[in-house]
């Protein structure tokens, strides 16, 4: 009888975990240092070439300020509430890396470098999986040695600063190491004839599809698919009781496995349905759909149908890895077919039949392969989950050829030696010689990438002193680092400050002239682009083409309403930003109320100099405690000269008061900033009117809208 874990086999005495001796191979610190070794390029790169500039590639900046709006909200609430809104929140696309991505922070700060690192981390546990696996399969640390190889020679590993690599922060690349730990925790269960590994296979399966929904397309026909095989295999079997008990064997692990990963993560996915099913539908109900077939180049059924078997073998296979593949397996059947003739080489007693991991490592392949096939849209990020499938098949063909050879022959022991030494040689090399070259923004770009940072800081700063949390901004163009998203996570890398701007106008479908031009009064920020200036390289969008023709349209309402504060020229292009002209408030209290002390409004000279009529909306909570008439008195402050007399009145339509102020041009200099100060003749006191307990002196709420108008024309 097999010894208790918990136990030594000498005696009775019960020895913990914690108590055992610790025993590692040098085959384990190999691992280990290749991973320092990759973390230490990994980060140093992500320094020099990625963190100081914008996120790029769409995607990436969405992610990224999702994740530190999570982060901010565990600072103010606590940990349990913030994880709790971060788990309450509803995306369409997966649960999980809102929630650990802010935990991470926690441990070693806000930052894109530890968004990435928690990409790499992932990885790292995809190549001990890999490692473990191949190593408990084959007995053979040569054969475990080159699956890590052929892994790091893989284009999905290789590539740096593109989407969806180790590099990029979204959940695509995570999704992929997932997708991998699964298919060897099921290859690892043998497969699914251990009960235990199989659960453990369900739960690792459930975790994949909490981080990325639509690996429950793959993963759920994978399980059905095979349980039907296996059920049908065991309906056959009558007369051959050894299968029949193999088969029943794996149909009860299947089943183990099928409600772990059906238990742990359909609920979520419920709770998730509405949202998911709107973004995707998105893709292929509406007009959408048909610009990213243009965009990906999909113009022809030949293009829809060769699209995720070019993008497989080109963006995440590679041609370094179907060399080394193609060649090791060859060298190996070289090997074996040498040695066909002599019998005293060949075993017959091979010690698992490999058919059933051959089978579930192909339906990995084929399944997802299948899936992103026949739904509309197409993305070169989705078809890396292919590749450690692909991996696999390649070691079981070479564990199946190794295994056929005695152990003590010489010739094979020597060539899987060479064979893992030229692997993970060629792997390293592959995946370190990319973090050791220039990234993305080199060379001159680095000084698009600083006029970009000075626009995105110059809109935070200004949204942050004039209260707009939530600013209103519109481009005309789809520029990745014009997204809205930059600005959010970009700003809160540089300055620490949580922005939640709010898009008027975006997308990539062609708009009206109406919704246009009205998307220019609704903005708090505008950015327009010079027309004269070409596209440039890459795919035009429809709504850079209707942008492009309402532009003159979309100046005269800038002019208009807005004021020119910047321009910059990056990127071969020149761009403008516009902005509401407003004033800052301060005297306002916690809870938004305005006491008897009044407010101070403050801002730049000349904008208050071309629009001198200050216009304040608020909500006009409890307005009627004031009486019949509030009487308002406003006063301008310039540096230097006594206080001026401003005419100022308030009105109230319904809920809302309007807070009118009217000042002399004359009297404003456009080199200076100025005060305003407002204040009341009358207050009420909640508390002796027996509304509450509040003591103070509250006059109305504070105004949630501040404009500057220009002066009326008699």
């Amino acid at each position: 009888m097999a010894a208790s874990p918990n136990r030594v086999s000498e005696g009775s005495e019960r020895v913990w975990l914690l108590d055992r001796p610790f025993k590692l191979s040098f085959g384990w610190l190999l691992v280990g240092s290749i991973i320092i070794l990759q973390y230490g390029f990994f980060r140093q790169y992500a320094l020099r070439e990625i963190t100081w500039a914008y996120p790029a590639n769409w995607d990436q900046a969405c992610y990224l300020g999702t994740t530190y709006q999570y982060f901010d909200q565990i600072l103010r609430q606590g940990i349990v509430p913030g994880l709790k809104y971060a788990v309450s929140m509803t995306e369409p696309h997966g649960r999980m890396i809102q929630v650990q991505a802010p935990l991470l922070y926690l441990l070693i700060g806000p930052s894109r470098l530890s968004a990435l690192t928690l990409n790499f981390l992932y990885f790292a546990v995809l190549e001990c999986v890999l490692v473990y696996t191949v190593l408990w399969l084959s007995g053979r640390w040569s054969i475990a040695l080159f699956g890590l190889g052929l892994l790091l020679s893989t284009e999905i590993v290789a590539r740096v600063g593109t989407a969806g690599s180790l590099t990029d922060f979204r959940i695509d690349f995570i999704a992929f190491c997932l997708f991998g730990t699964f298919t060897f925790m099921v290859i690892r269960s043998g497969p699914f004839a251990n009960l235990r590994w199989s659960l453990a296979a369900g739960a690792s399966a459930a975790y994949l599809i909490l981080f990325r929904f639509l690996t429950a397309t793959y993963i759920y026909p994978i399980l059905f698919s095979l349980l039907l095989i296996v059920t049908i295999e065991y309906a056959r079997s009558t007369h051959d009781l050894t299968l029949r008990r193999s088969c029943s064997v794996r149909i009860r692990g299947l089943l183990a496995c099928v409600v772990a990963a059906i238990g742990l993560a359909a609920p979520v996915i419920w709770v998730s349905r509405e949202a998911t099913l709107r973004y995707y539908g998105s893709v292929v109900n509406t007009a959408e759909g048909k610009v990213q077939y243009e965009e990906s180049g999909v113009l022809r059924w030949s293009d829809f149908l060769l699209y995720y078997p070019k993008s497989f073998f080109r963006d995440h296979l590679g041609g370094t890895w179907f060399v080394l593949a193609t060649a090791s397996l060859a060298l190996l059947l070289l090997v074996f077919l040498w040695n066909r003739g002599k019998s005293d080489n060949i075993t017959s007693d091979i010690e698992r039949d490999l058919g059933t991991d051959f089978l579930f490592a192909g339906m990995c392949l084929v399944v997802p392969f299948i899936v992103l096939t026949a739904f509309p849209a197409r993305s070169p990020v989705t078809a890396a989950v292919m590749v450690v499938p692909a991996i696999v098949l390649v070691l079981l063909g070479v564990v199946a050829i190794a295994r056929t050879i005695r152990q003590t022959m010489a010739l094979m022991n020597t060539t899987l030696a060479i064979l893992a030494i030229v692997s993970l040689s060629v792997g390293l090399y592959t995946q370190l010689s990319k973090f050791s070259q220039h990234g993305l923004f080199a060379g001159g770009f680095a000084t698009d990438v600083e006029e970009m940072a000075g626009l995105s800081d110059y809109i935070g700063l200004q949204s942050v002193r004039f209260g707009w949390m939530t600013p209103k901004i519109s481009e005309d163009r789809a520029l990745e680092y014009l997204n809205f998203c930059v600005l959010k996570s970009w700003f809160y890398e540089r300055h620490g400050i949580l922005l939640n701007p709010v898009p008027v106008i975006g997308g990539i479908q062609a708009v009206t002239e109406n919704e246009a031009v009205s998307a220019v009064t609704q903005s708090d920020f505008v950015v327009l682009t010079d027309p004269t200036a070409d596209f440039g390289p890459g795919f035009q969008f429809p709504f850079d083409r209707a942008m492009k023709r309402w532009h003159f349209q979309m100046l005269a309402a800038a002019e208009h309403f807005l004021i020119p504060v910047r321009h910059v020229e990056a990127f071969s292009r020149r761009f403008t930003l516009y902005m509401r002209p407003s004033l800052g408030l301060s005297g306002k209290s916690s809870d938004g109320w305005i006491t008897s002390e009044g407010f101070v409004l403050d801002g730049p000279g000349q904008w208050v100099r071309l629009r001198p009529n200050i216009e304040l909306k608020g909500p006009a909570v409890l307005f009627d405690r004031l009486g019949s008439r509030l009487a308002v008195r406003a006063q301008l402050y310039v540096p230097g000269q006594h206080p001026i007399e401003a005419p100022a009145s308030i009105t109230v339509l319904g809920s809302e008061y309007t807070l009118s102020i009217k000042l002399s041009p004359t009297e404003v200099p456009a080199d200076k900033e100025v005060q305003v100060r407002v204040s009341f003749d009358k207050y009420f006191v909640a508390r002796e009117i027996g509304l509450n307990p509040d003591a103070r002196q509250l006059v109305i709420m504070a105004p949630d809208q501040i404009r500057l108008l220009p002066q009326a024309v008699d």
